[in-house]
């Protein structure tokens, strides 16, 4: 009953190595205490954490975003450059703490340059002005003579930081965001002039418009006024208490990933109906995604972060790469303690099992999608559909433990899902096959016949495994249960015949 067929001459898209990012904010211990923490015996001579670096060149993270997020709309980036001596402590409006400015522009450069990331910055449209906007493209930008360009000098910085990434603002549709728009038309026009006023400083900037996950309505309007103006436009997605997913219902959570499937649909359908060309520029950025939101509770409880979480984060992942013909960056939220893929402490780091996903595919799931037919038996769940009411959604009295709002709990289709997610890939330099094999089953193990529809000649095999005994299985500082173990797969034919463990993430990769 299972059974995949790779063909390899049927190439349906390049995979663009951005949706493997990782996203940055100044909240709770991401920033501070995370990856940057000058008290640390573990820290460089810049404050930065060197285990954090190793871990995020390890993961050969290719794009930071940065610095936020809900703390950029009232973030103010010349507090954060010059003598750190000299630098004011603000209030911090977001997450309502204080906010001591030691860690900023020069600082997320220079950590971006140590782990080999491109930077993303995203502008603060909130208390912000477009002015303000222009002149930290100047200070990171500019090779002329002039004011920030020279201000970037004079803090130890000749060269120009060459940012490509500008966001224009964060969730400016919502109500917890600081100077948030009344309505999508007025954000598109806003955004209109500060995209005009970034582009004059540098042409070659690639700009990210603010979308809306859960309106349509918002995005149609967005892309009507900034079509020709942004490259990309933004999608949000948080699964678990910022979301509507139901923590303790296994089965609906494996159908996260037809949920953002879904979502990226919906978004590139509003692209291709504005602009009446279905292979307009424009891509969808989904520069914020977790399968849990930021619940405090959690934060240092490595117990919440187990073997589940990274099939969902697989399982996403896999969507990202089908989709790669629209997505062409995605920012996981965040990479550093929180609900991140490694949490910090005195004495060094924890490898989370999310961590050892996103390991797995920067190691193997690149160069060229592939198309795949898979055939798997398949389970039924309740996936819901995602209507948030914005005005109660921080109103602890409307929402389940679990994350949804008690007026939506009914709101859900069913929806009929494979077992087994799998996608193919090849790198024709390195003549390398690679191809996904989620087993979502809770039970049963799959046995899988894959098959080459061509003349490529298999001459080696190797089976890559993420698992566990238990889905709710988990590392800590004390034991780490979940890794990658690797085998070698002797039988080579036409047909590889594969045992793929129950609850497991895996990738086969066959050298030709």
């Amino acid at each position: 009953m299972y059974k995949i067929t790779v063909n390899p001459n049927r190439k349906i898209g390049n995979i663009n190595k951005n949706i493997y990012g990782h996203f940055t904010e100044h909240a709770f211990r991401n920033i501070n205490k995370g990856m940057f923490d000058p008290d640390s015996k573990l820290s460089n001579e810049s404050g930065l954490r060197n285990d954090v670096i190793e871990a995020l060149k390890e993961v050969k993270v290719p794009v930071l975003r940065y610095p936020g997020g809900n703390f950029v709309s009232n973030y103010h980036w010349e507090d954060g450059i010059g003598p750190k001596k000299d630098r004011k402590k603000r209030f911090e409006y977001a997450w309502q703490t204080v906010e001591d400015n030691q860690f900023g522009t020069n600082d997320f450069i220079q950590l971006c340059r140590a782990t080999g990331a491109e930077p993303y910055i995203c502008c603060n449209m909130g208390t912000g002005t477009i002015e303000e906007a222009m002149n930290w493209v100047e200070y990171c930008n500019s090779d002329r003579d002039t004011y920030y360009a020279n201000l970037r000098r004079k803090n130890g910085f000749d060269k120009p930081f060459n940012v490509k990434y500008w966001g224009l603002g964060n969730e400016c549709y919502a109500p917890w965001q600081m100077g948030a728009a009344v309505n999508a038309k007025d954000y598109a026009q806003k955004a209109l002039e500060f995209g005009k006023a970034i582009r004059s400083v540098d042409p070659n900037a690639h700009l990210v418009g603010c979308g809306f996950e859960s309106d349509p309505a918002w995005n149609v309007e967005v892309l009507g006024i900034l079509k020709n103006m942004i490259n990309s436009i933004s999608v949000h997605h948080y699964s678990v208490d910022w979301g509507c997913f139901d923590l303790n219902d296994y089965y609906q959570l494996m159908s996260i990933s037809e949920f953002v499937n879904g979502l990226v649909k919906s978004v590139r359908a509003a692209i291709e109906g504005v602009t009446g060309d279905i292979y307009h520029p424009i891509k969808i950025a989904l520069d914020e995604w977790n399968m849990f939101g930021w619940a405090n509770e959690r934060v240092d409880d490595n117990s919440f972060y187990t073997l589940e979480n990274g099939i969902v984060t697989a399982s996403i992942l896999n969507t990202l790469i089908r989709n790669c013909n629209i997505v062409d960056m995605a920012n996981y939220s965040v990479f550093v303690n929180i609900n991140g893929a490694i949490q910090t402490s005195q004495r060094g780091i924890v490898l989370r099992p999310q961590y050892y996903v996103f390991k797995l595919f920067t190691e193997h799931m690149a160069g060229l999608l592939v198309d795949s037919e898979v055939v798997s038996e398949t389970f039924e769940t309740n996936m819901p559909i995602d209507r948030r009411v914005f005005k109660d959604y921080f109103n602890e009295a409307a929402v389940e433990k679990g994350g949804r709002l008690r007026s939506e709990v009914e709101t859900q289709v069913k929806r009929e899902m494979k077992y087994l997610d799998s996608v193919s890939t090849i790198d024709e330099q390195n003549k390398e096959i690679s191809i996904s094999l989620i087993n979502k089953s809770l039970e049963d193990d799959i046995d899988c016949a894959i098959e080459i529809s061509n003349d490529i000649s298999i001459k080696h095999a190797q089976m890559h495994t993420i698992w566990s005994a238990g889905i709710k299985d988990y590392n800590s500082e004390e034991i780490e249960n979940i890794g990658i173990e690797s085998t070698e797969i002797t039988k080579i034919a036409k047909k590889i015949k594969v045992n793929i463990p129950r609850h497991s993430i895996n990738v086969l990769k066959l050298k030709y």
